[in-house]
């Protein structure tokens, strides 16, 4: 609201405004290097071994970069959220990459019942009667089987890649960071992918200052200031 002066204010008049000293109304951000990247991609040990960053990037890399996703408002496959698509919900894509998880360790749960199941079978019937016809079929389903599961391991790793791949470039067009040498983004994500996680986050967030908190939507705590 604006309070005017009592009478109105005529030309050439000096007045002042009081401005409100609640410290709660200014938001304090943080402010990320822009032009290189803030540190190197093997500075995976800077904070420590006891980092949740560090361990949350090599045990589960998809899920660290959701962390990072959320922090720059990018969606579960590293694009740019446009204002009218971007959920009030910080942990959309951290719960979506979760799920895809949950459904690749359910497939292949079932798949080593299977194939403990088949291979059961097989070792029986080479006992009992190797002339047996099933013992054909049977071996069928278990050549079916391993194909299935490295089409799914496959899709899966090429999923991860492409995630990984699109959030580290968006993290780089953010902060103008030129590509190191031709195609250094894609050999980073091939050949060291938890590398190359722990850097973008790093970049992303003050670890010098806050605590990095491994099961949250941004991977950050409630205080730590919103990021430029």
């Amino acid at each position: 609201s604006i309070m005017c002066v009592l009478g109105g204010i005529e030309k050439g008049q000096h007045f002042s405004v009081p401005i409100p000293s609640d410290d709660a109304a200014i938001a304090t951000r943080v402010s990320i290097p822009v032009g290189h990247w803030k540190d190197s991609l093997i500075s995976c040990f800077k904070f420590g071994l006891c980092h949740a960053w560090l361990w949350l990037s090599c045990y589960c890399p998809i899920l660290a970069t959701s962390q990072v996703q959320a922090r720059l408002n990018l969606n579960f496959v590293g694009s740019e959220n446009p204002g009218s698509h971007q959920s009030s919900w910080k942990g959309q894509n951290f719960a979506i990459n979760m799920g895809i998880i949950m459904t690749y360790v359910l497939l292949y749960v079932v798949y080593f019942i299977k194939a403990i199941r088949l291979g059961a079978a097989v070792h029986s019937m080479e006992e009992e009667s190797p002339d047996d016809p099933r013992l054909s079929d049977i071996r069928n389903q278990q050549l079916f089987l391993q194909i299935l599961r490295g089409v799914i391991d496959w899709t899966f790793w090429l999923y991860v890649v492409i995630v990984i791949l699109r959030t580290r470039k968006a993290v780089r067009r953010r902060y103008a960071i030129p590509e190191e040498f031709c195609c250094s983004d894609l050999i980073c994500v091939c050949c060291c992918r938890w590398f190359t996680v722990m850097q973008f986050g790093r970049h992303t967030a003050d670890y010098d200052k806050y605590r990095s908190v491994c099961c949250s939507a941004t991977g950050l705590p409630d205080q730590h200031p919103d990021i430029v």
